[in-house]
């Protein structure tokens, strides 16, 4: 590993470092600004059930073993008046009574969700002002015939809304950063594309980002809480984690090594085909995207040991970094996902935490071998570039040379049309061969300099300036002016240069202009346009009026 592979991992890991330390202070400041402003209750105690006849006294959060319907009861329920409780245990159907008022039903009419997504869903209510008599607690038991019970808490509305916000202020944070990325690479895509370079691979890395950030957002408890459940908020979810994996295949497809795989290709068109399938089974209410959730589980499991398979495959054969970065980054994100999806099974609450570090690892690793692309890509474009004009540059005078003049006559000849008002002057220095045979070539050179310099000033911001021969040059205008203005331009640096540079022989220039139109608008071709240009430079040589006032 050499210094500067060494430097940037530091600068990597310094960066991951800043953006957990940043999350961790703002979870704590939340924490802590949420508890000292607002005083939340924790009713994990004063519990009790009747069992047999009998009063059990229990701590909140606590398993109950029944078969039948659990009752909770509290004998203080006026102490927490217009003060709201919050717990979760969706999946236990809670209904609670304030007295003798009913005050709050868990209703899953509209969304079916399977037990890890109740497990997780919030659940508040506020106690009515004038409540008096026992706080009662109904929950249904599992299949199991057990009852988890949760831990409750009591207190305003801002205080509770703050607190869930401080449990999933990481969760926020990180899918936060990770949309923030893939529209920040979205952007830099879009201006590789305007710079005429490929930005596809960082489109895909962009998309695969937003996929996974926006996925994430809907998926966190605070988000859909505050968004009340709605079925919009949750389909919405299983669509986002229904497309993440097309952005992953694509990208893997622009390596040139895995475009002959079909295999891609099917998937590719499966992931949209599920998306599809789904919506029709789930909107016509055969199954709700719950049920159909293993599906697009075992797909991606498949998909991802497929795209191993074939990188290790392809690997064997040949020593691309693409392939070796890809499967490092694969490797992390299928280990991560797998252990998620695990987690998922398994009702384990913060599974989305570590997909959520998975998707930083696969992306950090794809961007760091981007990087490196995009820096040899500059750099051989900018040495290409350089290349390009100095092939295209006259040495003695700084002017554009030959062949760059013949490239411009062949992109007017192909695009007449959008020429229609330029113009060419054809110029030729007076007297060049007298000067180098009397005072030398190197005086000569000096002229033709004095030459360039002097078309430079008087044309440049106009139009285009060539030395095409010895001492001939021209100049090619796209956007006209009046017919006199290009004259007076000239004469005028030629007797500023002659007055400014004491020669022993004042420089002196013949020209002619022609335009490209017709004086009835047609267009003349381009060998037809340089002969009139040279045609008029050789009638003004003959009356040598170039450089007189």
């Amino acid at each position: 590993m050499n210094r500067t592979t060494a430097k940037t991992i530091w600068k990597a890991v310094i960066l991951i470092l800043i953006l957990m330390s940043v999350s961790l202070v703002m979870f704590q400041t939340i924490q802590i600004s949420g508890s000292q402003s607002e005083h939340i209750n924790d009713l994990s105690r004063g519990w009790y059930y009747i069992q047999e006849g009998e009063k059990t006294e229990i701590t909140l959060p606590a398993e109950i073993k029944s078969t039948d319907k659990v009752i909770l009861y509290h004998e203080n329920a006026e102490n927490y008046q217009k003060e709201f409780l919050m717990f979760k245990g969706a999946e236990y159907q809670p209904v609670i009574y304030a007295g003798d008022c009913e005050i709050y039903r868990y209703d899953d009419e509209g969304v079916k969700r399977n037990n890890t997504v109740l497990n997780n869903m919030i659940c508040m209510v506020e106690i009515p002002e004038g409540i008096t008599g026992l706080l009662e607690m109904h929950f249904s038991p599992d299949g199991e015939g057990s009852c988890r019970i949760p831990a409750i808490t009591a207190g305003t509305w801002k205080a509770q809304i703050r607190a869930l916000l401080a449990r999933n202020i990481y969760s926020i944070l990180m899918n936060g950063i990770l949309l923030s990325m893939g529209i920040l690479l979205l952007g830099l895509s879009l201006v590789m594309c305007v710079m005429k370079m490929d930005g596809k691979r960082l489109r895909y890395i962009s998309g695969f980002l937003i996929v996974c950030s926006m996925w994430g957002l809907t998926d966190s408890p605070f988000i859909q809480f505050l968004f009340v459940y709605d079925e919009v908020i949750i389909n919405a979810n299983f669509y986002f984690f229904m497309l993440i994996v097309t952005p992953m295949m694509r990208y893997i497809r622009t390596i040139p090594e895995m475009q002959k795989y079909r295999t891609l290709s099917v998937f590719i068109y499966f992931a949209y085909f599920n998306i599809i399938m789904q919506s029709v089974l789930v909107y016509t209410e055969k199954f709700t995207f719950f049920e159909l959730l293993p599906i697009t589980h075992i797909f991606y499991v498949v998909g991802i040991i497929t795209i191993i398979i074939l990188l290790l495959k392809e690997k064997r054969k040949s020593q691309n970094r693409d392939l070796i970065v890809c499967l490092k980054a694969f490797a992390a994100e299928g280990i991560t996902g797998a252990v998620t999806i695990i987690l998922y099974a398994m009702e384990f609450p913060l599974y989305q935490n570590l997909f959520q570090i998975g998707i930083l690892l696969f992306v950090l690793i794809l961007l760091y071998n981007l990087a490196k692309e995009l820096v040899q890509n500059m750099k051989y474009r900018t040495e290409a570039d350089i290349y390009r004009r100095l092939s295209e540059e006259d040495k003695l005078t700084g002017l554009k040379n030959r062949r760059a003049f013949d490239l411009m006559l062949q992109n007017i000849e192909k695009n007449r049309n959008d020429y229609k008002e330029a113009v060419m002057i054809f110029s030729d220095l007076n007297g060049l061969k007298y000067v180098n045979d009397h005072f030398g070539h190197a005086q000569g050179d000096r002229q033709i300099i004095g030459a360039a310099e002097c078309i430079r000033k008087a044309f440049g911001e106009l139009g285009y300036c060539y030395r095409i021969g010895g001492d001939e040059f021209c100049v090619i205008i796209t956007n006209a002016v009046e017919k006199d203005e290009y004259e007076a331009r000239l004469c005028d640096e030629i007797h500023r240069y002659n007055n400014e540079n004491k020669s022993v022989h004042e420089l002196s220039v013949a020209y002619g202009v022609s335009s490209i139109s017709r004086e009835d608008g047609t267009l003349r071709t381009v060998a037809e346009w340089k002969n009139e240009a040279d045609r008029k430079m050789y009638l003004n040589k003959q009356e040598g009026k170039a450089g007189r006032r």
